[in-house]
C-alpha cells in the first residue's frame, strides 16, 4: 500500500469521499493554517514532498496527535508512526488539509 491508498481507505472507511491519487488528496478538504492557537486535529492529512525543493506533492500521512503521524511506505512495504518533526518532515512538509 502506498500513503494515498492508506488515507484513500481510512477516509472511506469514515464516509468521506476522497480522491485516490495524492495529488488530488492535495487539493480536498480544507487548509489548515498552524499557529500557536490552531494545532492539526487527529485525522488531519499532512503532505509532504518527494525532497527539500518542495517541488511536488509525493506523500501523505494522517495525524494522529503528539505531532506523530500514520504514514505508508510502499518501498518499505510497511505502516508505520512517524514523528513529523523529524528532520527528514519538517524539510518536505507542504501543508495541512481537513477532511473531517
Amino acid at each position: 500500500i502506498d500513503s494515498s491508498g492508506l488515507t484513500y481507505m481510512c477516509s472511506r472507511i469514515n464516509g468521506v469521499q476522497l480522491p485516490r491519487s495524492v495529488e488530488m488528496q492535495y487539493k480536498s478538504g480544507e487548509v489548515v493554517v498552524v499557529t500557536k492557537k490552531n494545532k492539526p486535529k487527529n485525522g488531519d492529512l499532512v503532505f509532504f514532498s518527494s525532497d527539500a525543493a518542495r517541488k511536488d506533492v509525493a506523500q501523505v500521512g494522517i495525524f494522529i496527535g503528539n505531532d506523530e503521524i500514520l504514514i505508508a511506505s510502499k518501498s518499505k512495504c510497511s505502516v508505520s508512526v512517524s514523528d513529523m518533526n523529524s528532520e527528514y518532515f519538517k524539510q518536505r512538509l507542504m501543508g495541512i488539509r481537513r477532511i473531517f
